[in-house]
């Protein structure tokens, strides 16, 4: 700083950044006649803490807004999941105590889909195999909950799921408990009128949640993203998680 000359210090405080276009031209006149008794290291000094001062300021704004997006996705995650008791494909209780402790990937359907649940259910199968060939991850669990209670019992849902994935556990229960588990994940879910056969289409959300060790909502994938994309996506986050808890993968189970 010793190498400034104060006039140009007066003169820096004075121009404040003024985005107007009204700048008074005497001002840049003055300000190249104040450099012309500078040294070029003086000059370069200048310029470094002007640079400075700007790199410092957009620093702090990207960090701002950087908070700013983490505070909103983690109130978000806040309002999606929760406890629930359910069944499994096998009629044994299983509640959300059960998933404690391992990753999981969730999707509602049901076992009537007659062509997008099952190739979300391929998808996830798949997702499971590629992650399950990697040593450095812990075991992910898919889960399948449906939205039709009143036809998918647990004997229809084991018949289902055998097209897919071995480690797939299917999940009902009655409609009051599967109605809490679709609101506590915000899945939408509306039954079609039945046509002579006592057959119907059930519209419901195309959602697959992911789930850490902790049972909290972690991410969510659409029926646009492929295996590949979702792969990453949950090796990112068991990452994340990892260093966030100091803690390694296999002490995780």
């Amino acid at each position: 700083m010793n190498n400034i000359p104060r006039s140009f210090l007066r003169l820096f405080k004075s121009y404040r950044f003024s985005n107007s276009s009204n700048v008074n031209v005497r001002t840049f006149v003055n300000l190249r006649n104040i450099t012309k008794g500078m040294t070029k290291k003086s000059v370069a000094i200048s310029t470094g803490i002007l640079a400075s001062y700007g790199l410092t300021y957009l620093y702090l704004r990207n960090e701002k807004e950087l908070k700013k997006k983490k505070e909103r996705s983690e109130m978000v995650k806040k309002t999606i999941g929760g406890a629930f008791d359910l069944i499994d494909h096998h009629g044994k209780p299983f509640g959300s105590n059960e998933i404690m402790g391992r990753w999981s990937l969730m999707y509602f359907g049901f076992t009537h889909c007659p062509d997008i649940c099952p190739d979300e259910l391929d998808k996830i199968s798949e997702v499971v195999d590629k992650l399950s060939k990697r040593d450095d991850i812990p075991e992910v669990v898919p889960l399948f909950v449906t939205v039709d209670p009143s036809r998918d019992d647990p004997p229809a849902i084991a018949k289902y799921l055998a097209d897919f994935s071995p480690k797939f556990i299917g999940l009902t229960g009655t409609k009051e408990a599967v109605k809490k588990v679709c609101d506590l994940f915000r899945v939408y879910s509306h039954a079609g009128i039945p046509d002579d056969n006592n057959e119907y289409i059930v519209d419901h959300t195309i959602v697959t949640y992911l789930l850490n060790p902790e049972g909290e909502f972690v991410d969510y994938y659409m029926r646009s993203n492929e295996s590949d994309a979702i792969v990453n996506a949950v090796i990112h986050h068991m990452k994340d998680y990892e260093t966030l808890h100091k803690k390694k993968f296999w002490l995780i189970s």
